[in-house]
């Protein structure tokens, strides 16, 4: 088996459906990713609200404004390892908009 890891972290906000189960998700989701790279995977999500989202965005980007997810890849070999920043606040609107649930936008997020 390939060793996978996901980390989670929750900046200044509730994570829709629970952290607990979100973070279930991610590990299931960093398990995939390995057995597809076929080497051990690390990855560190955190999720934030709008506000810290846009501080992150300008800082990476230059953009001004709340954005869905930033993604940082740290290294590729020998292990996969990258940094995953989410907004809930995105997640919640996006959710309400296309009419499923905040947790599920959250992942489709993750997956990205």
């Amino acid at each position: 088996m390939t060793d996978a890891t996901a980390e989670l972290a929750v900046v200044e906000t509730r994570v829709p459906g629970g952290r607990r189960a979100f973070a279930r998700d991610l590990r299931r989701l960093a398990a995939y990713a390995a057995r597809r790279a076929g080497r051990p995977v690390v990855f560190s999500f955190a999720v934030v609200d709008d506000v810290t989202m846009a501080r992150l965005h300008a800082d990476s980007l230059g953009l001004d404004s709340p954005t869905d997810v930033l993604s940082f890849p740290m290294a590729e070999e020998p292990v996969l390892e990258g940094e995953i920043v989410v907004s809930a606040d995105t997640a919640r609107r996006e959710a309400a908009e296309r009419g499923h649930a905040p947790a599920h936008e959250l992942m489709l997020y993750a997956v990205h």
